[in-house]
């Protein structure tokens, strides 16, 4: 990979509507100090219309305007590139939705907040505490159409059954020879969906929950009624609870798990996810510096003091809650901790692949900068999709299927 590659790739256009966003031009990269304008067209017979735009981004532009459309129902909002960022702008009503983003130099942009004096310190404590526990699981095999794999129901012991142990999936090529295979971790989005196994030829696959349980059950039940109703909002105000900790513990040990197993070849390590487990993805890489690939997507859980500082937040939106409202310095101190932003910093030698949606308000484009552009490892690169919103694009995944196979082929040689 190139160092600090921006793709940029006209893929996966949102098709919201008859009616359409479009920056002028067709640019979606402007500098700062332009004026960005975007032509606005309301679905064919609106003719002239009040509506309103809402703004996304910095402080500087956040808010709703007022537009009048002309009678052929177009319209145009000009909007002040003011620093490093990324305009949004959606229209929506009964009738009318439509969005549209523009970067504005967005390898530019820096996060809001340093990491805490101790984060370091902090993490190498709970990594020395878990690399002490002897490395105990249970592997129960499970019955697979797919030929020539092995599949396995594993449970990690992390010394806490209920809140913190690592449940997940495991996939062997069948008769693979001890040190021969390499591994890959593969975490999940927001849910309490059952994980379920992942095949990839050539490779032993790991897919871990996200949640400390096995889980039988299907996600909205589980969101709505389960144990983990609202987990991503669990303890925000204590680094050591709140739940994204734990969260990132499993993740670390499972990478460990991995590399314990008799057939990993000692080489190569992979880790990939997307939105909350392209959150978890950059945890891993910055918590385990035996990592030699990261592939994250659209990921969530960058950049939580962001709004408060007059930038853009990730999910899972903390600052929307109303115990960090009225606990602003709590929250802020401890949800630095399980900043995504913050193991970006300590990916020294992987390599990375990150993707993000122009229209993503999920996992803003500029959380998602935020992470990248901090990240040492020279090996790094962005598929920037500039009409996706919170999705993967099917041919950015495939890209990034092939960086995988392109990964392990380089590292499989003598």
């Amino acid at each position: 990979m190139k160092a600090m590659t921006l793709a940029f790739a006209l893929c996966a256009a949102a098709v919201l509507s008859a009616a359409s966003i479009v920056p002028e031009g067709g640019r979606h990269y402007r500098k700062v100090g332009d004026k960005v304008v975007f032509n606005i067209q309301l679905d064919p017979g609106r003719n002239r219309t009040e509506f309103r735009a809402t703004v996304y981004g910095n402080k500087d532009i956040l808010g709703v305007r007022n537009l009048v459309s002309d009678d052929s129902g177009k319209a145009q909002l000009e909007l002040p590139a003011l620093r490093p960022g990324f305009l949004y702008v959606k229209i929506q009503d009964e009738k009318i939705t439509a969005a549209a983003g523009v970067a504005v130099e967005p390898e530019k942009i820096t996060p809001s907040r340093p990491a805490p004096d101790d984060f370091d310190a902090y993490w190498d404590a709970v990594k020395t505490k878990i690399d002490r526990m002897p490395m105990t699981f249970d592997r129960e095999e499970i019955p697979v159409k797919m030929k020539n794999f092995h599949a396995y129901k594993i449970r990690i012991d992390l010394g806490d059954r209920e809140n913190l142990d690592a449940y997940g999936i495991l996939t062997v090529p069948a008769g693979a020879a001890p040190k021969s295979l390499p591994a890959r971790l593969v975490v999940h989005g927001a849910g309490t969906d059952t994980v379920s196994p992942i095949f990839r030829p050539g490779c032993m696959v790991f897919s871990l929950n996200p949640m400390p349980t096995e889980n039988k059950g299907k996600n909205g039940e589980q969101i709505k009624t389960g144990r983990f109703r609202n987990y991503r909002w669990e303890n925000m105000l204590d680094r050591d609870k709140i739940f994204f900790n734990g969260m990132f513990q499993r993740v670390y040990r499972s990478l460990r798990f991995l590399k314990s197993l008799p057939e990993w070849n000692r080489k190569t390590l992979i880790v990939s996810g997307t939105s909350q487990g392209g959150g978890q993805a950059i945890a891993g890489a910055g918590l385990d510096p035996d990592v030699t690939l990261c592939v994250a997507h659209v990921p969530a859980l960058c950049g939580h003091a962001g709004r408060n500082d007059g930038v853009e937040s990730g999910w899972p939106f903390f600052y929307q809650r109303k115990i960090f409202q009225e606990n602003p310095d709590r929250a802020l101190a401890a949800t630095a901790y399980v900043d995504a932003v913050n193991f970006a910093r300590r990916i020294k030698n992987a390599e990375v692949l990150f993707s993000t949606g122009f229209i993503d308000r999920a996992c803003p484009s500029a959380t998602v900068y935020a992470a990248f552009n901090v990240i040492p490892s020279l090996k790094k690169r962005i598929i920037n999709s500039v009409n996706a919103m919170h999705t993967v694009p099917k041919e950015v995944r495939e890209e990034a299927e092939n960086v995988i196979a392109e990964h392990i082929a380089k590292l499989s040689k003598p």
